[in-house]
């Protein structure tokens, strides 16, 4: 596996972290266990979606239209939108769950157009000066995230 595409899978590891901590909030209904997972879910969502923005489609702007990233930075805006809902309600606010259930499917339509599109059309877009760079790109930053969770 090239360094791009071992980059682009754990940015698809990522997104199976977030849907384990949608299932256990929507699996919980301990208070001190959910604001537990709100916690790491609003912490793991927000990281993924900056290494996005701030790298993965900068990277990828060759394979990427101006009005995909713009429905991409939309979509982007939609699930910040929900997850600050989620994080200010009460647990046993009657909005908690269909806030969570909409996070949910926002974050489902988003992944998979994600890993089913782009994580294909961006190796084969780029040139390899491209790769190259986008790959060390994404790496530095995992590896700075995995520095500052281990010093948490």
């Amino acid at each position: 596996m090239d360094q791009l595409a071992a980059a682009l899978a754990l940015l698809t590891t990522q997104h199976e972290d977030i849907g384990g901590l949608l299932d256990e909030l929507a699996a919980s209904t301990d208070p001190a266990r959910r604001t537990t997972a709100v916690t790491a879910l609003v912490d793991q969502l927000t990281l993924h979606l900056a290494v996005e923005q701030e790298l993965l489609y900068p990277g990828a702007s060759a394979v990427i239209s101006a009005d995909v990233l713009r429905e991409l930075l939309d979509e982007h805006l939609a699930i910040k939108r929900e997850l600050a809902d989620l994080l200010w309600l009460e647990h046993d606010d009657s909005r908690f769950t269909p806030k969570l259930v909409s996070l949910r499917r926002l974050v489902e339509m988003h992944e998979a157009w994600q890993e089913s599109e782009l994580f294909a059309r961006v190796p084969a877009g780029l040139d390899g000066a491209a790769r190259a760079m986008l790959a060390a790109q994404l790496h530095a930053w995992f590896d700075d995230a995995s520095l500052v969770a281990s010093a948490a």
